[in-house]
């Protein structure tokens, strides 16, 4: 029977609690006001930080994108290059954001979470979601 457990590796409160603090003093760096939402492995939320002055729709969006990773195994900017290159199947892929900001929190080789910053930029949200990744690695 044992056989047919599998032992599996997740992020924890406390780590997203680490990757949202260090997401936001990414964005404070810069000078940007993000939404940022971390999930587990199974892509259940585990926290969400709006930032004061972000914009209410960057809440649905942030959980969308970090969602996307742990569905897709990739960063959401994956997936945007390649719907710019012209690569249509990512649209075929529902419940899915082809945009940048999501990226995952692996831990020896596996995804143990995802985290996704929403609200400006591509580029600040990556720059962003990154810096919440590393953290929880630290």
């Amino acid at each position: 029977m044992a056989q047919h457990i599998k032992t599996v590796r997740t992020l924890t409160g406390e780590g997203a609690l680490a990757a949202l603090d260090a997401a936001e003093q990414a964005a404070i760096g810069i000078d940007r006001r993000l939404t940022i939402a971390v999930v587990d492995r199974a892509g259940d939320l585990l926290g969400l930080r709006r930032m004061d002055g972000a914009v209410p729709v960057s809440i649905d969006s942030a959980i969308l994108k970090a969602r996307t990773v742990i569905r897709t195994s990739v960063a959401t900017k994956v997936l945007q290059d390649m719907l710019d290159n012209g690569d249509l199947a990512v649209t075929l892929m529902p419940g899915t954001a082809a945009m940048g900001g999501g990226v995952p929190i692996v831990h020896e080789g596996e995804i143990v979470g995802a985290i996704a910053a929403s609200g400006d930029t591509v580029e600040t949200d990556v720059i962003a979601a990154e810096a919440g990744a590393q953290a929880v690695l630290a």
